[in-house]
């Protein structure tokens, strides 16, 4: 398989929670875009959907 290669751990600041915008993705996603520049994950609508109708 490989190695696999890992970027040092980044500490977690307050900017890592603080979010600036959400980028929409087609008509499908939206992505968030967090003060401190990480920007990874896609969350479909249908899964924010599904999240908001669990009881």
């Amino acid at each position: 398989m490989g190695n696999l290669y890992k970027n040092p751990p980044q500490p977690l600041t307050p900017k890592s929670f603080e979010l600036v915008k959400l980028v929409r993705v087609g008509g499908y996603a939206i992505q968030p875009v967090w003060a401190d520049g990480h920007n990874t994950g896609l969350y479909s609508f249908e899964y924010l959907r599904h999240l908001t109708s669990e009881k």
